[in-house]
């Protein structure tokens, strides 16, 4: 340790000083940690959950995204949490997720090759550095999270220095001295701590940090160091465990076979764990020869999860079955009502499917207005929650869009009647005008948050103006759904009546605009203005198309 850090001495050895520097210095690592993961996210954007379920595809490429979002979030864990409520939410496969979950688990390492660096030398600087950055130079918005990332980077090797000060003390301890003996002696145990530990403050990386700073001072053998790092990468399978008790099955399936596969792993691990502790010792002696290096204990972390990874795998597909087998989903009679699309009346029913995907459609259609319904709440409360839950829901509407079309595209005309293959190509329509109706709801959230990011100011007029069509089209949108959902064509009728209303209303709120910029009433040049009534006013036109096809089926005067 250099001289920069010497104020972190014990000023005694009572075991309330020890205990303060310990926990103190865990808190400071641990809010090190958050503000790095936060910043980290803001940068990458808000959209993690699209980034995942948009690049799975294939199982390396799913691997890689599963590393890329856990860096970003600095755990494993909540790529898992992520990971369950897409599998919970139907926009996931189980065969898709556990390559995103191995990917996440050697993501989870890169954390303990940071700490392994032992920058401590240089916290200071970097603190100083990051907080500037923040306070001083933070009118861009990069610049302040990368402000935070190196800030949230300097608290991370304070609180390692300042944890590492306490945890030395330990080693002195008869009470340490006789625990490490026995967990020597049973590694089962070590195995064992090591798992509830990490469960309980739910981050491999923050127990492995601990590890290696006792490691470090010579408080933990090697030998004992493994089975405490194999029961970690464990326990940090606990919390997708726990957020999978809310979701279906699929999601509790995918958490289990998540926490199979680590424990699958650990045995092999333990079987070898002679061989294995000798090699990594042979290892930190090419490396380091005879000095204790913590980067020795990120390197065991690397391996363990780059072989499970690999083994697994190479046995996604057996495995995927195996889980079936052992966790089979109750078999629930189908039925029109169903959210799910039936497959089965695809063969056996045109008419009964039809209606399955027209129960599906209105279910599409619900999320749809909640997104509409986010943007108009974000206007009035500057809250990125509502952000994040529109582009949420977006995701949701995509798929809704991809299995519906495709359900109904497997209706052939041959099986069809004239009606109901005209009732087919309406509900194309109808998916396609509610999918396009969700992409201008992401586009308002997107103007609305580079207005808060931006800072620009709202005048009066404006915001009355952007209110009152916000609320005009919500009831539009609903009104809509409740005309396709209950085929009632006087309620379209009025939909249609409306967006003439609406039309002209967005002339005029263009015209108050100009009229006040030219007046000087108002000071304010808003960029954003005229793109958000624009994309409110094309929300109003799908939803007249909506309208027509109910009025209309049989497209009578729309061929004349």
């Amino acid at each position: 340790m250099g001289n920069i850090l010497s104020i972190f001495q014990l000023a005694d050895n009572s075991i309330i000083t020890i205990l303060s520097f310990a926990l103190g210095g865990l808190g400071l690592f641990f809010y090190g940690m958050r503000i790095m993961s936060s910043s980290l996210k803001n940068l990458a954007g808000k959209r993690l959950k699209k980034l995942i379920q948009k690049t799975t595809n294939n199982a390396f490429k799913a691997i890689l995204v599963g590393l890329a979002i856990t860096l970003l979030t600095q755990s494993a864990s909540a790529t898992s949490v992520i990971v369950i409520g897409l599998i919970g939410a139907g926009l996931m496969g189980m065969g898709e997720a556990i390559p995103v979950l191995l990917g996440a688990n050697i993501g989870a390492t890169i954390t303990s090759f940071i700490i392994g660096l032992d920058l401590v030398d240089y916290a200071l600087p970097i603190v100083f550095i990051g907080v500037v950055m923040i306070v001083f130079i933070s009118k861009k918005y990069t610049i302040k999270e990368t402000g935070g990332i190196i800030l949230g980077l300097g608290l991370l090797f304070l609180g390692l220095d300042l944890m590492g000060t306490g945890l030395k003390e330990f080693e002195k301890m008869d009470f340490f001295t006789h625990l490490i003996t026995t967990l020597s002696d049973v590694k089962i145990l070590g195995f064992g701590l090591g798992a509830l530990l990490t469960g309980l403050i739910q981050s491999s990386g923050a127990f492995i940090g601990i590890l290696q700073k006792l490691y470090e001072g010579g408080a933990l053998p090697l030998a004992l160091t493994i089975p405490l790092i194999l029961g970690s990468n464990v326990g940090t399978t606990i919390t997708g465990l726990i957020a999978s008790l809310s979701s279906n099955h699929a999601a509790k399936k995918t958490a289990m076979a998540n926490f199979i596969i680590k424990l699958l792993g650990a045995i092999l691990f333990f079987i070898l764990l002679g061989p294995i502790t000798k090699l990594i010792e042979l290892l930190n002696s090419l490396l380091f020869g005879e000095a204790i290096n913590m980067l020795m204990l990120a390197i065991i972390h690397m391996i363990y999860n780059v072989v499970t990874t690999l083994l697994a795998l190479i046995f996604v597909k057996q495995f995927v079955k195996l889980i079936d087998k052992i966790f089979p989903e109750k078999q629930v009679k189908s039925d029109i009502s169903a959210t799910r699309l039936n497959y089965e009346l695809l063969k056996t029913s045109p008419i009964l499917a039809l209606e399955s995907s027209r129960r599906s459609i209105v279910d599409m259609s619900k999320v749809t207005l909640s997104m509409i319904q986010e943007a108009a709440f974000y206007l009035s409360d500057n809250d990125d929650e509502h952000y994040r839950k529109c582009f949420d829901l977006e995701d949701k509407v995509d798929v809704y869009d991809h299995l519906i079309h495709d359900y109904l595209m497997q209706l052939h005309s041959e099986n069809l009647s004239t009606d109901q293959s005209i009732y087919q190509a309406i509900y194309l329509d109808t998916i396609r005008d509610f999918e396009r109706i969700g992409d201008h709801a992401t586009n308002l959230v997107e103007f609305l948050k580079d207005r808060y990011d931006q800072d620009i100011e709202m005048d009066e007029i404006t915001y009355s103006n952007l209110s009152n069509y916000f609320n005009l089209i919500v009831e539009q949108v609903g009104d809509s759904i409740l005309a396709f959902e209950k085929q009632n064509a006087e309620l379209a009728h009025e939909i249609m009546k409306r967006e003439s209303y609406i039309d002209s209303l967005e002339r005029n709120y263009r015209h108050i605009q100009l009229t006040n910029i030219d007046s000087s009433k108002s000071i304010l040049y808003d960029i954003h203005y005229v793109d958000i009534l624009s994309n409110l006013e094309r929300i109003s036109d799908h939803c007249n198309n909506i309208a027509e096809n109910v009025i209309d089926p049989y497209y009578m005067k729309k061929s004349n």
